[in-house]
C-alpha cells in the first residue's frame, strides 16, 4: 500500500512538472491602447519580452529600457507572489498557497 501511494505522489510530482513546463511555454501577449508598448507573459506571470514603439530611440537605449522593464517588473511580482504567500501561510486558508 505504501509503495501504490509513493507511486502516486511520483505521478502526481511528474503531472506538476509537466504542467509548469506548459505554463512556462504558453505565452500571452498584450498592446497598450496607444500601440507603443507590447507585453509578453508566460503561464506562470512571469514577463518575458517588452517591446517599446518609439523610432526616435536610440536602439541600444531602447533594448536597455526593454530589458530593465522585464526585470523590474518579474522583481516586483515575485515580491508580490511572496507577501500573499506569507499572508496566506499565517491563515491556513487555501493550504496555505
Amino acid at each position: 500500500m505504501l509503495g501504490d501511494m509513493e507511486k502516486m505522489a511520483k505521478i502526481f510530482q511528474d503531472e506538476i512538472i509537466h504542467l509548469k513546463e506548459q505554463l512556462k511555454n504558453a505565452h500571452f501577449t498584450e498592446i497598450s491602447s496607444d500601440g507603443l508598448v507590447t507585453i509578453t507573459a508566460n503561464g506562470l506571470e512571469e514577463i518575458v519580452k517588452v517591446n517599446i514603439q518609439l523610432n526616435d530611440l536610440n536602439p541600444e537605449i531602447k533594448h536597455y529600457i526593454e530589458c530593465s522593464t522585464v526585470e523590474a517588473t518579474n522583481k516586483v511580482l515575485a515580491e508580490v507572489k511572496e507577501h500573499l504567500k506569507q499572508k496566506f501561510s499565517n491563515t491556513g486558508l487555501f493550504g496555505g498557497i
